[in-house]
């Protein structure tokens, strides 16, 4: 049903910036009101990817987290395409219609891969309790299955990749939340943003954290505090669990986080013995 609702948000965004590309083609007052329009969305594109929290702090809703990022997409290649039209060369009006064709193309590519089905995974792999991803992209979706099953929700990798953006390149924080989100009850609190450190030190919650691996490439685990205050243990959807130094992991994490806070729940114990 999610699937269902989340394709007609994208459908309505079609409409809405193809209705926007027409108005910057006709020009005129229109035109620009329009141009300033696609501006504007893609402005609330970046503050959903870039500030998780404060967008969701006006519009806490998994179809709006999605109806935010496509807008965004679509609007990139509408706002190029309006700038080549009002370019004084024509040598600038190619170069940014070319450029604005590419941005188009991918927006295509990224939101489109939304509507299409997710491939069944492979067989379920655990190493010390922890759900392993099945493929290089679903660090996100294995990582909220591992932090759902600490409060008795049990899913599978596909299953969550499919409550997550899926193909929209919304940012992993707003996957994260939307997954969690769109399984627990509303009696918890899904929270998304940034978080002091001493915050995450001064409590043993688990957060679902974005770190840095080698190469610079993303990844998202499960982390919680020790009571040492001095060590942390890591859920790695790749490695398992481990036990590293706050340290070591503070140099590595990008400083955001989604949690869960609830004063009508609480998490049920999770270990290396942890089963489906």
């Amino acid at each position: 049903m999610q699937l269902l609702i989340d394709s007609i948000a994208l459908i309505l965004s079609a409409v809405i910036c193809y209705s926007i590309w027409r108005a910057v083609r006709g020009g005129g007052t229109a035109g620009v009101l329009a141009l300033a329009a696609a501006g504007l969305m893609f402005g609330l594109h970046l503050i959903a990817s870039s500030y998780p929290a404060l967008w969701l702090s006006i519009v806490p809703h998994p179809v709006a987290v999605v109806l935010s990022v496509a807008l965004g997409w679509m609007a990139a290649p509408v706002i190029l395409y309006g700038l080549s039209m009002r370019a004084g060369k024509r040598r600038d009006r190619r170069a940014l219609g070319l450029l604005s064709a590419c941005v188009g193309l991918y927006a295509a590519w990224m939101v489109g891969a939304s509507l299409t089905p997710v491939p069944p995974g492979g067989e379920e792999a655990r190493l010390n309790g922890v759900l392993l991803q099945n493929s290089d992209y679903t660090c996100v979706a294995a990582s909220a299955v591992n932090y759902l099953e600490q409060y008795g929700y049990h899913l599978t990798e596909d299953e969550a990749v499919l409550r997550g953006l899926i193909g929209i390149n919304g940012g992993d924080d707003l996957n994260a939340w939307r997954i969690l989100r769109l399984t627990l009850p509303d009696d918890y609190s899904v929270r998304a943003g940034k978080v002091n450190p001493r915050r995450m030190l001064s409590d043993r919650r688990w957060y679902m954290v974005p770190i840095r691996l080698e190469m610079n490439i993303g990844h998202e685990v499960l982390v919680r505090r020790e009571p040492d205050g001095r060590t942390v243990t890591v859920r790695d959807p790749i490695s398992g669990e481990s036990t590293m130094l706050w340290k070591e992991f503070e140099s590595v994490w990008l400083g955001t986080a989604v949690w869960v806070e609830s004063s009508s729940y609480a998490p049920l114990r999770i270990s290396a013995r942890t089963k489906r």
